[in-house]
């Protein structure tokens, strides 16, 4: 009953990127009386993320190509870019993700990487 939508990717191209998914909305919850215009939006929002490849079964093929002169060129040399931290949250970690986690907790550290959903 708490549960308003759902998405994964459905097709991966050659590099293993997403190029097809799927949302599905429970039809109970887009009912007038349990109707929140706001938490639907946010929810929509978080299943697009899913449908276009921000799921756990790919983070292991993430690649930090950002200052690659073209697709898979340059890549992170890190074995993965998303690594599980001693608390157990999974987390990305690529130059650029790297830099704005130091700016916002004005921090040095090269260890900041930014959380990701576990499930």
């Amino acid at each position: 009953p708490s549960v308003i939508a759902y998405a994964s990717y459905c097709k991966l191209d050659q590099h293993a990127r997403p190029i097809a998914g799927a949302v599905t909305f429970c039809h109970s919850r887009l009912r007038v009386s349990a109707f929140d215009h706001r938490k639907t939006m946010l929810t929509t929002v978080h299943e697009l993320l899913h449908a276009l490849g921000f799921s756990k079964d790919l983070y292991s093929t993430w690649l930090d190509c950002s200052s690659a002169p073209s697709i898979g060129l340059n890549c992170s040399s890190r074995p993965s870019v998303t690594n599980t931290d001693e608390q157990g949250s999974v987390r990305i970690y690529t130059r650029a993700v790297i830099q704005r986690m130091q700016q916002h907790f004005n921090s040095s550290s090269l260890e900041l990487g930014g959380p990701l959903e576990n499930r």
